[in-house]
């Protein structure tokens, strides 16, 4: 379903959206403390702004601050250690990351693998409507025998509306030309 799809992409976007903020201030204030202000004004981003990116934008944005944290977690000891910048935080940043990179593509392609199974329900569906349009020609023959036939011929039609052929039978104007109230 796609729906189920979009719940667990949601959720997946805002656990990296929850961990993706305090892991970009570390960073942050990591870099300022380094002098390196360009580095820490790239990560001065606030709760709202990392809630606001979606999908290729935030995984992008995502797999940056990954990719600049990562270093700080290795060596003796971890230059990110006294920011809280540990493997710890790596790691569980990376299995969310990683979740939500899974995430993003699962609806399009959920309504493109539908799209794609509708297309090909089309001709069969159209030669099937063919084939009921030769029989609706026999049964409107009927609509004038007996008052049987007649209701017969009704709900026939009606049937065929319900069912989602438009050919205006039952009521409505026919092939023929004529009402198809009988």
């Amino acid at each position: 379903k796609i729906g189920g799809i979009t719940i667990e992409q949601n959720a997946a976007e805002t656990a990296l959206e929850t961990v993706s903020y305090p892991l970009a201030r570390k960073l942050r204030l990591y870099y300022k403390d380094q002098g390196r202000i360009a580095d820490a004004e790239t990560w001065d981003m606030s709760q709202s702004t990392w809630e606001r990116i979606r999908e290729d934008l935030l995984l992008e944005k995502a797999t940056a601050l990954y990719n600049a944290a990562l270093p700080l977690t290795s060596g003796t000891p971890p230059p990110g250690q006294p920011y809280g910048i540990d493997s710890g935080t790596i790691t569980d940043f990376k299995t969310k990351l990683d979740k939500y990179g899974n995430q993003i593509g699962k609806p399009g392609a959920a309504r493109s693998q539908r799209k794609a199974e509708g297309e090909d329900l089309r001709p069969r569906y159209a030669a099937a409507d063919a084939d009921l349009d030769d029989v609706d020609d026999y049964i409107e023959a009927l609509r004038d025998k007996s008052d049987a036939q007649r209701l017969f011929v009704q709900a026939y039609f009606n049937a065929r509306r319900i069912g989602g052929n438009d050919h205006g039978h039952g009521g409505e104007k026919n092939k023929g030309g004529g009402t198809g109230t009988g």
